[in-house]
């Protein structure tokens, strides 16, 4: 199987154990029970379902509809995100996950806007998404392998995936363009939004969970050859929670949780 496809594969087989490092962050700031808590894009719904299993209300959200099948049967609701109504006045959550869907957003300024409406005062925000800056990410980026493509505008990644490399044939609208950092805080801070970076802690779980955090083969075996080599104090002393070097260029993906003023 080429490396894009188990890549993508592991994506979907170890979703449960990202609902768990989702849900497991999250209560570092709060009790998940009684919450409303709104998962956008959801995906299949390991997450959401980890939510409701934690006692928290929640709203799992994607533009896939056929996903809705996967929370028959359970307590979980389930709206459509290419209706216009999906994020309205009367919805007010304490919660909001957007796990690895920030940089799929076709207009992320006015999703975030919407989103940061729904919210009540001192909610929760929790993101994970990858930085368009890292050496890692643009030597290979996250979703299709290739180099470059995490430092390209959504129609160059279109062009160069699916035409140049032909990795992805698909007709689609959410071609990942990343963030660079000074751009995700600019649009935070837009939205009064303060955030606490959780990458520490997810550096200690690359080496307790691995597929909490990892999906690429190739990154399986680098965190093995970290363990054999007894380097995981090392990670864990370069990895930092600070506006900085780190975060700016180096860091592939950052965790955060994010506060309403």
């Amino acid at each position: 199987m080429a490396s894009h496809l188990q890549t993508w594969e592991n994506y979907r087989k170890f979703a449960d154990e990202r609902g768990w490092l989702v849900t497991t962050i999250l209560r570092k700031f709060t009790k998940l029970e009684g919450k409303r808590v709104l998962d956008y894009g959801c995906g299949d719904g390991a997450t959401a379902r980890w939510l409701l299993k934690m006692g928290a209300i929640v709203t799992a959200v994607d533009a896939n509809s056929e996903v809705k099948q996967n929370f028959q049967n359970t307590e979980i609701t389930f709206l459509d995100s290419r209706d216009e109504g999906v994020l309205c006045a009367n919805h007010e959550f304490d919660i909001v996950i957007l796990q690895d869907v920030l940089e799929h957003l076709t207009k992320p300024e006015a999703t975030i806007r919407k989103i940061r409406s729904s919210l009540k005062p001192s909610s929760l925000i929790y993101i994970s998404t990858p930085n368009r800056l890292s050496p890692l990410n643009a030597f290979s980026d996250p979703h299709w392998r290739l180099p470059f493509v995490s430092l390209f505008s959504r129609p160059l990644v279109r062009f160069w995936v699916k035409h140049i490399f032909k990795r992805d044939q698909r007709e689609r609208s959410d071609w990942a363009a990343l963030f660079s950092l000074r751009r995700l805080i600019k649009l935070l801070k837009m939205n009064q939004i303060e955030i606490q970076f959780m990458n520490r802690f997810a550096s200690k779980m690359l080496f307790q969970k691995p597929e909490a955090l990892v999906c690429d083969p190739r990154h399986f075996q680098i965190v093995g050859w970290l363990q054999r080599h007894n380097l995981e104090q090392v990670i864990h002393r370069i990895v930092n929670d600070r506006m900085g070097f780190f975060n700016n260029f180096l860091n592939p993906t950052w965790y955060l949780v994010g506060k309403v003023r």
